[in-house]
């Protein structure tokens, strides 16, 4: 045994020391670059915030015109308001979207868009609802050509607007559903009333009425709060070809001096059409029962 060299045991506790020692220096460093990081983000967004703010309220940039296209019924300066954009604010702390918004809530806006055109206008287009006719509910409504009721009447509005009667409100196509048949051939008879609308030359539609058995009534009158009227019963389809007929036989009595004694024109059948010369209660407003 003499002679033999002794092992070397290695110190555990020393190296266990060491080990902690440099975990806990790396979890600092670790630490350190963690809030360093934060530190440089936050300071980004702070001097971002402080860019926008400068940007948006530098008097450098002033909005020195609202140019409003598209607007027919509304005026310009109801527009201006109704976006919420006034004069000589900067240009770019206008909230487009926003404006758009309450531009699309007023009941004529059918579509709007808000635009910036750097450095000093804004560009404001719209597209107002087309007034068709005014639907007799229980209340009257204005319809636009697309079948979109899009305002309850006020005073006299669309005033030389046709009036559309005989239909309740399950017929306007409510959430979701398509209007009914017959409020679609009022509207569709409406956007093809080229041969409608000139009876005798002076005529114009005052009222359709819409039966969903028998189809549409034409009740015709001069502009105006005229008693006279004339009817044209029609039914449902083949306009065109009614169309034709009515002027071919509008010819006709005009040329034998009879076209003042027609008042009722019964196209429902085109090959079989009947003329009366005056309908039971003609002499009443064309909303009145006939």
């Amino acid at each position: 045994m003499i002679g033999r060299k002794r092992k070397v045991r290695r110190n555990v506790y020393k190296a266990g020391v060491r080990q902690r020692r440099q975990n806990r220096i790396a979890r600092i460093r670790k630490t350190a670059l963690a809030l360093g990081g934060l530190a440089l983000f936050t300071a980004f967004n702070l001097a971002l915030i402080l860019v926008h703010d400068w940007i948006t309220q530098t008097p450098l940039l002033p909005i020195e015109t609202v140019r409003v296209e598209g607007a027919q019924r509304l005026t310009a300066g109801i527009v201006r308001q109704r976006a919420g954009i006034a004069m000589d604010g900067n240009i770019l702390a206008v909230k487009l979207g926003t404006a758009r918004r309450r531009l699309a809530a007023h009941p004529w806006i059918a579509e709007a868009r808000v635009m910036r055109e750097i450095p000093t206008e804004i560009v404001i287009r719209i597209r107002e609802h087309d007034c068709a006719a005014v639907l007799n509910l229980e209340r009257q409504f204005l319809i636009s050509s697309a079948g979109v009721v899009f305002k309850e009447r006020q005073h006299d509005e669309c005033a030389d607007a046709p009036l559309i009667s005989g239909i309740d409100y399950v017929d306007l196509g409510l959430e979701g559903n398509a209007p009914s048949a017959a409020l679609d051939a009022a509207l569709t008879l409406l956007s093809r009333s080229g041969g409608w609308t000139d009876l005798d030359g002076r005529f114009k539609i005052r009222e359709i009425r819409v039966d969903p058995d028998l189809g549409l009534t034409l009740f015709v009158a001069p502009p105006g709060n005229h008693p006279a009227f004339r009817t044209v019963i029609l039914g449902f389809a083949n306009w065109s070809h009614k169309s034709r007929k009515l002027a071919a036989i509008q010819s006709y009595l005009k040329r034998r001096r009879l076209m003042p004694d027609a008042r009722v024109f019964n196209l429902r059948d085109p090959d079989r059409i009947v003329i009366s010369p005056e309908a039971p209660g003609a002499t009443a407003a064309p909303t009145k029962e006939v």
